[in-house]
């Protein structure tokens, strides 16, 4: 099988975005994962989930901790520290990332659990709410994006159906 690296040119620029930015002292900006939680104990993110903001709105603890991977992943891409010769680089190590579990173990969920999600990560003063997931629309998930909205929250889902 034949490996491609994608379209030439179209990545994100990590290493001139750096350069732009160099040793300047950057402003912390929360970052809410709303999705199977996120492993705080990986490497690449100690110190920069913010389990004390996080939540798990689907199990009986506030433990939002991710057994299933994919809201780890999503966190990585958004924040892994650069430079420390473990696995990736993510696009922003400035950030705080709130985790927000409101999928399970084989990444079902529900539509209020996801609803009541974006308000926790508003609330706790979230500014991008970051949500990898497919699904119908929702009209109690648009209320909710809405009220982050009004908030001065930015906040995106995956794909409608």
């Amino acid at each position: 099988m034949q490996k491609t690296a994608g379209k030439k040119g179209a990545d994100v620029k990590f290493e001139q975005m750096n350069t732009l930015i160099g040793t300047s002292k950057m402003k912390q900006t929360l970052i809410a994962v709303v999705d199977t939680g996120v492993d705080s104990r990986l490497t690449d993110l100690n110190g920069t989930v913010r389990t004390d903001l996080g939540a798990n709105l689907i199990g009986r603890n506030k433990d939002a901790i991710d057994d299933n991977g994919h809201g780890t992943h999503v966190a990585g891409i958004i924040a892994a520290k650069s430079d420390n010769h473990y696995s990736m680089a993510g696009l922003n190590q400035h950030t705080g990332i709130i985790p927000v579990k409101v999928l399970d173990a084989y990444g079902f969920g529900d539509t209020e659990h996801i609803a009541l999600g974006i308000k926790h990560a508003v609330d706790k003063g979230a500014k991008v709410i970051n949500m990898s997931l497919g699904g119908y629309y929702s009209r109690v998930i648009e209320y909710a994006m809405n009220y982050a909205a009004q908030k001065k929250c930015t906040s995106r889902r995956g794909k409608w159906k």
